[in-house]
């Protein structure tokens, strides 16, 4: 008996090294690849490798989550490491393309990439449309008298 349950507790590891194996090479070698670029100028601790598999894996989530091409999510994004504040950078044109963290953190890496790819999508596929709404709609109201002010709130 004892000898059975070696046995099979044997070939449960082997399937999970197999399937842990396979899910890594899944999320690492793929026809497109999510772009994140490391910048570490004081040389603090980081795992890359993690930080590159982290990053699929948002993007993949958040086409799932938002039912789009999982090419939509997948664009280049830089982490700079060893800033005093953390933060999302937008760029000129109003696109999120970098973000700032003071070390390597896998839960603050998660957290900031996650906003980063989820706001580069929906400008990404949104923007356009929302600005022309937002300038439709404001010629409709302006100018707007003082007195009328109030009831825009």
């Amino acid at each position: 008996m004892a000898r059975k349950l070696k046995t099979a507790n044997s070939v449960i590891a082997i399937v999970t090294g197999y399937l842990t194996l396979v899910v890594f090479l899944y999320l690492t070698v793929s026809p497109v690849q999510a772009q994140l670029k490391v910048e570490n100028p004081q040389h603090l601790e980081f795992e890359e490798d993690r930080a590159q598999v982290l990053h699929r894996i948002i993007c993949r989530v958040v086409a799932d989550e938002l039912r789009l091409r999982e090419s939509k999510t997948e664009f280049p994004v830089t982490l700079v490491l060893g800033e005093p504040e953390e933060r999302i950078r937008v760029d000129e044109d109003g696109t999120p393309r970098k973000f700032y963290l003071k070390r390597w953190d896998e839960a603050s890496f998660a957290i900031s990439d996650m906003q980063l790819v989820m706001q580069r999508t929906v400008i990404h596929d949104h923007w356009q449309r929302m600005m022309s709404e937002v300038i439709r709609r404001w010629k409709q109201v302006a100018p707007v008298p003082a007195r009328n002010r109030s009831s825009l709130k």
